[in-house]
């Protein structure tokens, strides 16, 4: 366990000399001294105005073996925790988990969207983020629609996939599916508990992950899984189907 911790401080040391942005329901960002960083919300998602006296309460409820509703309880949140969130997460790029999750959340880094991203190999990232500021909001069991059945937007993006820290080549283009409309090259981790970071790269289709991106790194997630974002990813439009012979479902 305690390699896995130095493990991931040593990921986010390298990953960035700046702040960590976090962009997930736990905790706050924070800034060399401490203090609380402002994030910026992009076009098309919501961030609501907090304000109310503390301390606040919020449903809770976290199951991380799948996404199935097993009731919540009320919690009283910590006196930094101003906001509530209801989240769902599902990815199978190290292998495959679900994370359905309600509880206290900081609102400097607690943004509503839904932000996913498909690459090559059938790999997936998926979270879904609701988020508010009255007593007992969070009372919403989000869900996630059945991958089978996502339609094809008429979108198209280079797409390949890699373990490593070696930028992978694409060579095949991937359709695009309903709301991914950008086009991603990534280059990090993803995070699950204490365990130690999984290093990968892909290129393929998504939603716009950029806008928030800072000269620092950031984790987008739920449970104890995060997806760290840096300076790395690129992201621009997807372009039309062009009927190539070669593509990947």
């Amino acid at each position: 366990m305690m390699k896995a911790l130095l493990s991931t401080c040593l990921l986010l040391a390298l990953l960035s000399p700046g702040s960590v942005h976090v962009l997930g329901p736990f905790s706050a960002p924070t800034g060399p001294a401490g203090r609380l960083e402002h994030l910026h919300v992009k076009a098309g998602y919501h961030r609501p105005k907090f304000s109310h006296s503390l301390p606040l309460q919020c449903r809770f409820t976290f199951n991380k073996t799948g996404l199935t509703y097993e009731g919540n309880v009320e919690t009283t949140c910590n006196f930094e925790e101003d906001a509530c969130a209801a989240n769902v997460l599902r990815t199978n790029i190290n292998q495959f988990q679900a994370h359905l999750a309600n509880r206290c959340a900081i609102s400097r880094s607690c943004h509503s969207g839904h932000y996913s991203f498909t690459a090559a190999d059938g790999k997936f990232f998926e979270l879904k983020k609701q988020c508010c500021n009255t007593k007992l909001c969070n009372n919403e069991v989000l869900s996630l629609p059945d991958r089978n059945l996502r339609a094809e937007n008429g979108l198209q993006c280079p797409a390949c996939f890699s373990k490593g820290k070696k930028m992978c080549k694409s060579e095949k283009t991937l359709n695009c599916l309903e709301n991914e409309t950008q086009c991603l090259q990534y280059k990090g981790a993803i995070l699950t508990g204490v365990f130690e970071p999984f290093y990968f790269t892909f290129q393929g289709c998504g939603t716009d992950f950029c806008s928030n991106r800072r000269n620092g790194i950031y984790l987008v997630g739920a449970g104890n899984v995060s997806l760290v974002l840096g300076p790395e990813i690129i992201c621009y439009n997807a372009s039309p189907i062009s009927h190539q012979p070669e593509h990947e479902e």
